[in-house]
């Protein structure tokens, strides 16, 4: 088998891992440089494999082949050296230090200080020049988004010269812009002669980007389509066609559960925001990264500060504060650091529902301590490079368990922000069914997609959002992937 022309060969890979959990007889070929996606449900094997091909996990049967030789893969340091490298979610980098001193932290050469930082900034340079990468190698990392802190890993990674470069899932939380540019990533890869595994649970995403898609089910391979189309991704993990992923919509009651009158942000993100929303509503708020639209929903949800007026079950009240929302019955989902500040406004927001009263004055003490966490947290954040202890919660796990969170709640009216991002097209037609089967007893919704077509297939109505401003608002059949596509673009 050795010194066949292939860039990656897989022949029967195999392990059992715990909870009856076992990957079983992989096999495929990489013959040429390409972008591979590796898609399948949650607990299919997608991340076990990556695992195993990164040399984290060992003890595997079978056979591996990179450019044509047998390699092992008992350690991460076997499989560099083989020419494979896996970016994941987690990145273990150094907040307080520069991009670039992340870069070649673990450099050896012994040159002077000054020189070596003269060179290794050159270098820098270079490979984010050859990668289209817009970071600054003097911002210290902990300014970096979650998304350049990825960007930052892989661009680490190819300091290693792999043959084989494995994203695994670091797409989920990335916006569009984000997105883009690690595509970009992708395809510079292969046009140097790299192969890229994907693995991803958008499969618009590995329909747009792969030159083939491996389907997963139970640790055992199904599927190996070529310039796969979504539809087809959709049959081969599903089984059926894709009008079954869609619920029926929602059927409205007449009564308003929340009218919003000219929001504003001082003009800075968005400006005169109006529109309702119904009892047994799905709103949409679609829009392009930086129309506005994700600062529209954390402004609702009292994370950023706001003007105008909301009225909630007749009561018009402003938003100083989470505690404004959650005391009308608004929960948001919009992510986990939002979330850990509102949780510290929970007393008060009862305070308000109890007694009617405003409470900034209480408001405005928990922000302050709020600031003096964050000094604290600064002092000791050169610690975060540590790994944590046990098993990280995957993305779609973490939105799984902080959905269900918010439905315990009993909520009027869910705030969700990219929901359906880091879920698998299973969890994402439960999560469609609860939100249907919510409606019907009078909650409302107001949801953010990048996914113009989902959008169109689940809200009742769409309210476009462009310039920081609501270009359109859709509802009946005028609700199609092309006509909110118009009002954004």
């Amino acid at each position: 088998m050795e010194n066949e022309e292939y860039l990656l060969k897989l022949e029967n890979l195999s392990r059992a891992f715990g909870s009856g959990f076992s990957l079983k007889d992989i096999s495929f070929t990489i013959d040429s440089p390409q972008i591979v996606g590796l898609c399948g449900l949650n607990r299919s094997g997608k991340t076990a494999l990556a695992s195993l091909l990164g040399g984290i996990t060992t003890g595997y049967t079978g056979r591996v082949y990179v450019d044509g030789k047998r390699v092992s893969l008992r350690s991460p340091v076997e499989a560099r050296e083989a020419g494979i490298v896996v970016t994941g979610r987690e990145n273990y980098l150094f907040p307080e230090m520069s991009v670039v001193d992340n870069l070649f932290f673990e450099e050896t050469e012994k040159d002077k200080v000054f020189v070596r930082k003269k060179k290794y900034r050159q270098m820098a340079l270079k490979l984010f020049d050859r990668l289209d990468l817009n970071l600054n190698i003097d911002a210290p990392v902990k300014t970096l988004s979650p998304a350049e802190h990825t960007l930052l890993s892989v661009a680490k990674a190819m300091l290693k010269n792999p043959r084989v470069l494995i994203f695994d899932d670091i797409t989920a939380h990335m916006t569009e812009r984000e997105t883009a540019m690690l595509h970009g990533v992708a395809r510079k890869l292969r046009e140097e002669g790299c192969a890229v595994l994907i693995i991803s649970h958008d499969l618009r995403e590995l329909a747009r980007l792969c030159d083939k898609v491996i389907v997963l089910k139970d640790g055992a391979m199904t599927h190996e389509l070529p310039n796969a189309t979504y539809e087809e991704l959709v049959r081969a993990i599903l089984g059926t066609e894709i009008g079954a992923i869609y619920p029926e919509k929602p059927a409205p009651r007449e009564e308003v559960a929340m009218e919003v009158k000219h929001l504003s942000d001082s003009g800075k993100h968005f400006s005169d925001i109006s529109f309702t929303v119904q009892e047994g509503e799905i709103v949409a708020l679609a829009g392009l990264e930086g129309s506005g639209r994700d600062e529209i929903i954390r402004a609702l949800a009292g994370l950023v500060p706001c003007q105008g007026e909301v009225t909630v079950e007749g009561e018009t009240f402003s938003i100083h504060s989470p505690a404004d929302s959650m005391a009308r019955g608004i929960v948001a989902v919009t992510g986990p650091e939002d979330e850990r500040y509102q949780r510290k406004f929970e007393k008060v927001a009862k305070y308000i529902s109890q007694t009617g009263k405003d409470a900034g004055g209480k408001a405005r003490m928990i922000k302050f301590q709020d600031e003096l966490e964050k000094f604290g947290d600064s002092l000791t954040s050169i610690l975060w490079f540590k790994k944590p202890q046990g098993e990280r919660k995957t993305p779609l796990q973490q939105m799984l368990e902080r959905l269900n969170q918010a439905f315990a709640q009993n909520g009027k009216i869910y705030l969700l922000h990219l929901p359906t991002a880091p879920l698998d097209i299973m969890a994402s037609i439960h999560f469609y069914k609860d939100m249907v089967r919510e409606c019907k007893e009078g909650v409302s919704f107001i949801i953010t997609s990048n996914d113009n077509e989902e959008l169109a297939a689940i809200a009742n109505k769409v309210v476009a959002v462009k310039d920081g401003r609501v270009s359109a608002v859709l509802t009946g059949d005028h609700i199609t992937k092309n006509n909110i596509d118009n009002f954004i673009g």
